[in-house]
């Protein structure tokens, strides 16, 4: 019966034990240098920058901006990373947390760009190239017809 005592005093001691180690580990968290934290990429670390209007004929240039140009991703990963333009996977690198790619725009079909949390939806407004050409055969009328005027008159 002497032994009994022990036993519960024992076990008392060794569950203090326990939970004195994971009040170290707490700490050890608490303390850790944030810089070692992998980030995941949300979209409020990334600026889109494209056109509003674009010719049919023409590619539109996107920027991806990273607010912080040091996000641990990009310092893990070398700068490259991979995101999904619409559907498709792009492989970008970025300089000083900059980076760009060209992307040919189809009418009505807006732009999606995805990586991790980071989704980004926007439209450009493509333009048809008739604005550019039906105003150039104008001009190319107006001049033939003051030509067409100065020959009748010499004659």
């Amino acid at each position: 019966m002497k032994h009994l005592p022990k036993a519960p005093l024992l076990l008392l001691l060794l569950l203090s034990s326990f939970s004195l180690f994971g009040r170290i580990e707490d700490q050890d968290i608490e303390h850790m240098d944030q810089g070692l934290v992998i980030e995941r990429i949300s979209s409020g670390d990334i600026e889109v920058t494209m056109p509003n209007w674009v010719f049919s004929f023409s590619e539109a240039e996107v920027q991806l901006k990273f607010k912080n140009p040091e996000h641990t991703k990009l310092l893990i990963s070398n700068n490259t990373l991979d995101f999904i333009v619409n559907g498709e996977n792009q492989n970008l690198t970025f300089d000083k947390g900059v980076a760009t790619f060209k992307l040919k725009p189809v009418k009505g079909q807006p732009l999606s760009i995805y990586c991790e949390e980071f989704h980004y939806e926007g439209q450009i407004n493509v333009i048809g190239s008739w604005v550019i050409i039906a105003p150039a055969v104008l001009i190319l009328l107006m001049i033939l017809r003051k030509l067409m005027r100065k020959r009748k008159m010499a004659s």
